[in-house]
């Protein structure tokens, strides 16, 4: 085993990863044992209201393998998930928000059959969103039973995927 002391800031590592014993050690933190610092941080997350990381924090710590991933990679891990998170609830919160009729609808799942005369190319470039960025608008009309509430609220889902606010009604 290789020990050495990094002289600048006095943390003393084991084979290069400092334990979190030797990165706190208990003359410096007031007294506070690694599980303590641990705990407290993990509190200032959740406070910082970063709940989602500091749900991954307490299992990296749980977790034994985790000992052996070098601190960038737990970090970059631990911020990936925030992030992730933090997107998947923003556009849940768009397709809520949107009040749509049918939040099921996807334009995937339009039906093109010969008879509905529906142009798969154009529901295909407006389904890219481009037209809210040129801030122009979409009328949908057709008889009465032919699918427009339907594909209303698939274009809908599309621009709450994108992270556009939208409103159905």
């Amino acid at each position: 085993m290789v020990l050495s002391r990094a002289i600048a800031n006095n943390i003393y590592t084991i084979c290069g990863t400092p334990s979190l014993e030797r990165r706190y050690p208990a003359s410096r933190n007031g007294g506070f044992t690694a599980q303590e610092y641990s705990q407290s941080t993990i509190d200032k997350l959740i406070e910082m209201r970063l709940t989602t990381m500091a749900d991954a924090f307490r299992n990296q710590l749980d977790d034994p393998k985790f000992k052996e991933v070098p601190f960038e990679d737990r970090l970059g891990m631990l911020v990936d998930i925030e992030y992730s998170n933090r997107k998947n609830n923003r556009q849940k919160r768009l397709i809520r928000n949107a009040g749509f009729d049918q939040p099921e609808a996807n334009i995937m799942d339009i039906n093109y059959t010969s008879g509905r005369k529906l142009n798969k190319d154009l529901i295909n470039r407006l389904a890219t969103c481009e037209y809210i960025s040129e801030h122009r608008n979409l009328f949908i009309t057709g008889a009465t039973g032919c699918g427009k509430t339907y594909m209303a609220c698939a274009f809908g889902m599309e621009a709450c995927k994108q992270y556009f606010n939208t409103r159905y009604g």
